[in-house]
């Protein structure tokens, strides 16, 4: 596959944005086009789990795959 095959992945990390804040997920009063337009033609994960309570550790994680221990 040549790179100009390869499929562009772009990976929306929100800060201090609950689910329950977004219109696409049930919010009566929010409005939120543009992540509803990401959510509902994209990939929605409505499962995430942390083995890092803290904040910055948790996005290394998902950001490296990898846990970082002292």
């Amino acid at each position: 596959m040549s790179k100009l095959n390869q499929p562009n992945i772009v990976y929306v990390m929100c800060d201090e944005l609950r689910w329950c804040e977004i219109a696409s997920y049930g919010h009566p009063n929010m409005r939120t086009p543009n992540m509803d337009r990401l959510a509902n033609q994209g990939v929605r994960f409505e499962t995430a789990v942390s083995n890092c309570p803290v904040c910055m550790a948790a996005r290394c994680v998902s950001l490296s795959g990898t846990v970082f221990t002292q």
